[in-house]
Formats: structure tokens, sequence, C-alpha cells
């Protein structure tokens, strides 16, 4: 049965606390909705604070203004009813305008991505992953890009920063299991929200075909924050999604 069929208190996500990063448009808005009607009490976050506070009033969520890649900022979230799934969504191009070559990115552009779509996941696992592990009960879901798993010429800046999380998704899920909190990843390729401009559209249907509704990939995560294993991969794609199995590099033991 679809995840956002799921209203009459079976739900996996059914009176848990629920956290979105970019929760105030796109995919984050979209998973939050279904977060909610599937009977979870929603944390919706975002950088754009009317936008977090006019989601969050219509599914009677919480809203905060965030800075995902600050510290302090992520340090002004309450958990005093901490999130038992978190869908860590937020995210930037590398540049406004792609394609372009690398000698041409500022560091401005290059803090911006950096901070948004890597230190955003990783500051925001840092403050999660204690009240979880607590718990005993936590389900990470990092949305990040296919552009995590390929090269992508055309904004190598975002590219290189949706490496990242994979590297750090997978580097932290098998650690983070036998506490009971499972790490997993969610790889859409272009999805039609307002970061995709003419240039990534036009990649997009060149490489995949088309682009991917928002309800869809928010489908995609709450199925993987409820169903999938610890350190999963799932790459979603106009023809459907596919399943990547976990692999952990183990660290031989020295006496």
């Amino acid at each position: 049965m679809p995840v956002e069929d799921l209203s009459d208190g079976m739900s996996f996500f059914s009176g848990r606390v629920a956290l979105v990063t970019g929760g105030g448009g796109g995919i984050g808005a979209e998973a939050a909705r279904m977060m909610a009607h599937c009977g979870a009490h929603v944390l919706v976050l975002d950088i754009d604070g009317d936008k977090a506070k006019a989601v969050a009033a219509e599914i009677d969520g919480t809203a905060y203004t965030i800075d995902v890649s600050d510290p302090p900022s992520w340090d002004s979230l309450s958990l005093e009813h901490p999130p038992s799934v978190a869908l860590l969504n937020a995210g930037v191009r590398g540049r406004d305008s792609i394609p372009y070559e690398i000698d041409e990115v500022s560091r401005a552009e290059v803090t911006r991505a950096m901070g948004a779509n890597f230190l955003g996941v990783l500051h925001g696992m840092r403050r999660l992953v204690p009240a979880m592990r607590a718990l005993g009960d936590g389900r990470i879901c990092l949305n990040v890009s296919a552009a995590g798993l390929m090269p992508v010429a055309a904004d190598p800046v975002y590219t290189a920063t949706k490496h990242g999380v994979i590297g750090l998704g997978r580097s932290t899920a098998m650690g983070l299991e036998p506490f009971g909190v499972r790490v997993t990843m969610l790889c859409p390729t272009a999805v039609d929200t307002a970061m995709i401009g003419m240039a990534e559209q036009t990649i997009a249907y060149q490489m995949w075909g088309g682009l991917l509704a928002p309800r869809v990939v928010a489908q995609a995560a709450l199925d993987l924050a409820e169903f999938g294993a610890a350190g999963e991969i799932r790459l979603v794609e106009p023809a459907g999604v596919v399943r990547m199995e976990p692999t952990f590099v183990r660290h031989p033991v020295t006496e």
C-alpha cells in the first residue's frame, strides 16, 4: 500500500515527530504534507521563514527559520520532542547559470553550495543523531541527487557536494545501525522545482527523458525512510526506482 494512502493510524509515520529541511517548497513541502497526512507532527525547516510558516500552517506543523549551513542555526531547533524521522533535503545549485567552467566559479558560490548541500547535511546529522540514538529509533533520509552517483560536467561544484553527501551517508550508516538509527540516501534525477532552469531541463530530457514531479520524489523518500535498509541508496528516474544494495567497508581489527 502506498505510504500516502495510510491515514488510519496504521502508518509508520503516525504519532511520530518528523523533520524536513527545505520544507518550504518543492520536494520538501510535498514530503511534509505526506508525513502529516500519515499522522506525523512535522517540523518544517527552511531558510525562507515565510515559506516554512505557510507549509506548517497548512499541515498543523511547526516552522523554523534555519540556515542549514550554520551550526548555531541548528542549535535554535528545539528537541524537547525529538524527531525520529528526518528528511535532509535542502540544497542549491553550484551556480545560478549552467553550464560553466570551474575557473568561473567564485569563492562565494563555492561556499554557498558547500554550505547548503554538504555542511547542511553534516550539521543536521550532528544535531539530530544524539537524540535519535538516545531514543533507539531514528530514520535519516538524505535527499541527495543522481549527481551524487555520476559525473555531471555542467555543474561540477554541485556534483562534488553531492558525492560528498553519499560518502557521508555511507560512512555513518553502519556505525549508527546498531543504535536503531538508519541512514538512507535518495538520488533523484532532475526534478521539476524552482531550481531547474532551461539548461537543466534540456539535460534532463537528453539524459533521462524528462523531469520528475516533486510529489513522486517525496513519495519515494517516505518509502525509503520507512522500508530502506541502513546505507541503502535508491536512484529515482522517470523510468522508475533502482534500489542499490548497501555496501560497507569494514575496517580490519588490529590487536
